[in-house]
């Protein structure tokens, strides 16, 4: 198996591809920054058929998931306006049900995602404490991981 290099025609630069020095089974790149600061709009200029996209943002309002505390919270502010405040619902998250949160979110949009590369974003992220239990997550499963992040 080799991995990937990008070609630039624009300046005649590669590919060249070269062998893994690690085996991996998927590729998670993990976009995050603070709320509203572009993550989802990046995400949008990455992606392309052999990439995947998945949010925790959107993934904290499914309901699929039947974690009691989420779906009291989401029947709680189901009237917020204009919307859900998804800073304040991401510590709630974090305080009240993480592990299993990121249990479902990365078994149902990783896990079971058919992609090989996949983008994750979303502000949860952006809390230490669910960055590290989901990246542990991704080693333990043999993902290699990458993180974006915007720093100005």
């Amino acid at each position: 198996m080799t991995d990937t290099s990008t070609a630039s025609d624009d300046f005649k630069l590669g590919p060249f591809p070269r062998p893994l020095t690690v085996p991996y089974r998927k590729t998670i790149i993990i976009i995050t920054g603070r709320g509203n600061i572009g993550k989802s709009t990046l995400s949008q200029v990455l992606l392309n058929d052999s990439i995947s996209y998945v949010g925790t943002d959107a993934a904290s309002m499914q309901t699929d998931h039947g974690i009691p505390e989420i779906l009291k919270y989401l029947n709680d502010h189901i009237n917020d306006k204009p919307e859900i405040d998804l800073g304040r619902f991401a510590h709630y998250i974090m305080a009240t049900s993480a592990i299993r949160f990121i249990d479902y979110f990365f078994d149902r949009f990783i896990v079971n995602n058919k992609k090989m590369t996949i983008i994750a974003e979303g502000y949860l992220f952006t809390i230490p404490e669910a960055y590290v239990l989901f990246t542990n997550k991704c080693k333990r499963n043999g993902y290699r991981v990458w993180k974006m992040s915007r720093i100005c």
